[in-house]
């Protein structure tokens, strides 16, 4: 699959959280999320970002 970021491979799914989830982030919790059953993202908020 072709995309801005150039060529990739995989489903290119799109990884969605719950409001709950979101509020999870927002109280400086990690999220852990299964990539395909392949590998693990680890989301965590960056309180110091400037956008």
């Amino acid at each position: 699959m072709d995309t801005v970021f150039g060529q990739r491979w995989g489903s290119g799914e799109r990884i969605r959280i719950t409001p709950k989830e979101l509020n999870a982030l927002m109280e400086g919790k990690i999220i852990a999320v299964d990539v395909e059953g392949e590998y693990v993202v680890y989301l965590q908020l960056d309180d110091e970002s400037e956008d």
